[in-house]
């Protein structure tokens, strides 16, 4: 593919964008590819991930085992292109006894997929141990977690965010929601999307939610000690808490006595903060 052939794929892959049915059309070819590979990790062990295009499962595995999946898909015009641009997509995994990283490595721009005209993703289904450190990153594409004990560092740019059963989260995207019924926050934000969470420690640690456009709405076990400061400049503030001070754009107070302060803040949207007790994210 010659130099105006590869601006004009490139304009074509921005146009399609905006219309799946035509992408669909246009990127008739397809080709799959799946791999699978099994490791120990140590008790409190280490596993990162990052991703470009494609969707992050991480799910409680059984003793010290460790399974990751990688589903590769390649579309392109034609079957050999999509073949081809399946091969130029790697999974690269190094691993220890106390630290397994996994990398995508697309081609660079001179190899690269448009050359191929071509789109390619990798969809990962992960297995690790119960109290596993994770730290995952995508570009485009959801995560959804659900291992008990594990303490969560998540970054995504176009997509959702979805924790259930951390010790500690701490989760960024730009647009997308974000969901979570764990026991601490350190720091959960979004640009453009809304926020809805439990925190079900009794002692939460300090934290903060915030968002710019969108709701948050968030759930305290009803024995939770903590300081609330919640804030928005658009929207109502709505609680059920005793002892809180209530304003217009404003709510803060302490729970229970007081503890580590929660931060609550969007520009553009409603808050919510309730004390429901646990509660499991739909």
């Amino acid at each position: 593919m010659n130099f105006s052939s590869t601006i004009i794929f490139a304009l074509l892959i921005m146009l399609l964008a905006l219309n799946g049915a035509c992408a669909n059309a246009l990127l008739a070819a397809s080709a799959n590819d799946r791999e699978e590979r099994v490791f120990t990790l140590e008790p409190g062990g280490v596993f990162s991930l990052d991703n470009v295009n494609g969707d992050i499962t991480v799910q409680a595995s059984e003793g010290k085992q460790v399974k990751v999946v990688a589903l590769k898909r390649a579309k392109a015009m034609d079957q050999a292109k999509a073949q081809a641009a399946l091969l130029k997509v790697k999974v690269l995994i190094e691993s220890s006894p106390s630290e397994i990283s996994v990398k995508t490595s697309y081609p660079n721009a001179r190899e690269g997929l448009l050359n191929l005209g071509a789109w390619v993703s990798v969809d990962y289904t992960v297995m690790v141990p119960g109290g596993t450190a994770l730290k995952l990153s995508g570009v485009n594409g959801t995560v959804n977690v659900t291992v008990p004990a594990s303490v969560v560092l998540c970054e995504v740019t176009n997509g959702s965010i979805r924790v259930e059963g951390a010790s500690l989260l701490t989760a960024t995207t730009v647009n997308g929601s974000i969901r979570f019924a764990v026991e601490n926050i350190r720091e959960v934000t979004s640009t453009n999307g809304a926020i809805e969470g439990s925190v079900l420690s009794v002692k939460p640690s300090a934290g903060k939610v915030e968002t710019v456009n969108g709701s948050i709405t968030l759930s305290l076990a009803k024995a939770a000690a903590a300081r609330i400061e919640a804030e928005n400049v658009n929207g109502s503030i709505r609680n059920d808490l005793p002892g809180l001070n209530e304003e217009k754009h404003s709510l803060s107070g302490d729970l229970n006595g007081g503890g580590f302060a929660l931060s609550v803040e969007t520009v553009n949207g409603a808050i919510e903060i309730t004390g429901s007790g646990d509660r499991v994210i739909r």
